[in-house]
């Protein structure tokens, strides 16, 4: 199948299967392009059907169907996939979400440790400058303990 996802910024032509999209068969976008649904779907004048979701925060919902995992890249913002998941009803992957969202402001607390900075010096290729600009080290633990 192919869906054209449009948002106000124009469209996104993704191509996936029937099998993809009805894979989980109590959200609303299995329902959709479930053969015996009534659902009036709209398609463009190639035959792609058209959801009218931001593309940024819709494909990660495919590659979950596609994977079984959820995975955001860093210019994605998980509230905005977090209302899609909603949106067309996916009970388990919005827990998901929400259990990776709070998972990242935990993470955002925590203190820096000695193997944040170690990974920090050896990650950082040689031609770079690394720089801990903002970071509050009051709390840190450096010690070799």
């Amino acid at each position: 199948a192919v869906v054209s996802t449009q948002s106000t910024g124009g469209g996104h032509i993704v191509q996936t299967t029937w099998h993809t999209l009805t894979k989980e068969k109590d959200t609303m976008l299995a329902r959709m392009f479930d053969n015996d649904s009534n659902w009036k779907n709209k398609t463009d004048s190639n035959g792609a059907y058209l959801i009218d979701r931001s593309p940024k925060h819709f494909l990660p919902l495919l590659d979950y169907l596609r994977n079984g995992e959820i995975v955001l890249d860093k210019d994605i913002n998980p509230q905005g996939v977090l209302l899609e998941a909603k949106f067309f009803g996916f009970t388990e992957l919005t827990a998901k979400i929400e259990e990776l969202m709070l998972a990242g402001e935990r993470k955002v607390l925590e203190p820096l440790t000695r193997d944040d900075v170690i990974r920090a010096v050896i990650t950082t290729p040689s031609n770079y400058i690394l720089r801990f600009k903002g970071i509050n080290f009051s709390r840190a633990n450096l010690s070799n303990k």
